[in-house]
């Protein structure tokens, strides 16, 4: 069995990861594509926006997979694949394969890190990719307060301090998709507010 070529799983995931960032430049396509959002997006700084995003997202995913590959080509060139060594060898560069796609979830976020949940509780993925990629499971990284106020700016059309006498911006609970923080109404009555990530409509449409 050739050295690296039982490890086709390598390849998909990285396919995987490729088809996940051109999904928001195809969302992207098919918003200009519709007749009433269309008009409203093409030519706009927010259609210009969501494009350009798209193209960074899938770069990210193209250099990852690209890095990954050819780590994999050549750290394992020349090593027996019967020995010791190229299992020493082999296992690094798993937890090296593991590291860059932990940072591109974390990177792309939204539906990546529920992509690195999924791949994490994988039975048949080399135990360096269950391993890094569980930091997931247990948590995500959380939006900026900024992007939070944007949401409701773009729903509510009013800012955060408009409908809170106070809002704390470190979230209690964070999640790929959604963070809860704890907030106070005007009337004194404490509550716990959900806010769904301002990408998450993008990064989710197929």
């Amino acid at each position: 069995m050739a050295p690296y070529g039982r490890w086709g799983q390598r390849y998909t995931l990285g396919a995987a990861a490729i088809t996940l960032g051109f999904s928001k430049t195809s969302y992207a396509q098919e918003l200009w594509g519709e007749s009433n959002v269309g008009r409203f997006m093409y030519g706009s700084l927010e259609g210009l926006t969501i494009v350009f995003e798209g193209i960074v997202r899938s770069s990210r995913a193209v250099y990852t997979f690209s890095v990954n590959s050819l780590d994999y080509k050549y750290s394992l060139r020349g090593h027996d694949y019967k020995s010791e060594e190229y299992y020493n060898v082999r296992s690094e560069v798993h937890l090296r394969a593991a590291k860059r796609i932990l940072n591109l979830c974390e990177s792309n976020k939204g539906f990546y890190i529920k992509a690195g949940q999924f791949m994490a509780s994988l039975q048949h993925v080399p135990k360096e990719f269950t391993s890094i990629l569980s930091t997931l499971q247990d948590k995500a990284v959380p939006c900026h307060i900024k992007a939070i106020k944007q949401v409701f700016v773009e729903n509510f059309g009013k800012d955060l301090s408009d409908i809170y006498a106070s809002f704390d911006e470190q979230p209690i609970a964070s999640a790929s998709i959604a963070q809860v923080h704890r907030a106070r109404l005007p009337d004194g009555q404490e509550v716990a507010v959900k806010v769904c990530s301002f990408y998450v409509p993008l990064n989710f449409k197929f």
